[in-house]
């Protein structure tokens, strides 16, 4: 047996698959580009204000020991004066 053909031999489809794995190629550049840009944030000026606050805030004690102190001692010496009114329109303030 005797095969005989003048063209070349070209599989169908090579030329397709070609162009798939040029553009597989440039999609995989894409990727790696995109991954190589660095992010940002941009704070604002309010902000930062904000977290320095906040870092001020941490440093406060949460109760006022002078106060507290104060207060004991007008307690115990009998000096303290309750204010009924003032306490009913607090609790009332509070309430609504």
């Amino acid at each position: 047996m005797k095969i005989s053909n003048d063209q070349p031999f070209e599989p169908k489809g090579l030329e397709k698959a070609a162009k798939l794995t040029q553009k597989d190629d440039v999609s995989r550049v894409s990727d790696m580009e995109k991954a190589q840009t660095a992010d940002r944030v941009n704070i604002s000026e309010r902000a930062k204000m904000f977290e320095e606050m906040k870092k001020e805030i941490e440093y406060l004690p949460d109760v006022r020991q002078d106060k507290i102190e104060t207060l004991k001692g007008a307690i115990e010496s009998g000096t303290y004066v309750a204010d009924a009114t003032r306490i009913a329109e607090k609790l009332y303030d509070e309430m609504i």
